[in-house]
């Protein structure tokens, strides 16, 4: 059976810590930019209401 490097476990764990600052920095962008559009969103689905 072969093991892998003491390398290469090194690489993998900086591979998954920059997947999840990836994941978490996405996650961040969404939010902001759900709620920069809410007020509009807001706006739209009070005026199909009023009609």
């Amino acid at each position: 059976m072969l093991l892998p490097s003491k390398r290469a476990y090194k690489n993998a764990r900086k591979l998954r810590n920059y997947d999840n600052s990836k994941l978490t920095d996405n996650l961040y962008y969404r939010l902001i930019k759900d709620l920069i559009k809410l007020p509009s969103n807001i706006k739209h689905h009070l005026k199909t209401r009023r009609f």
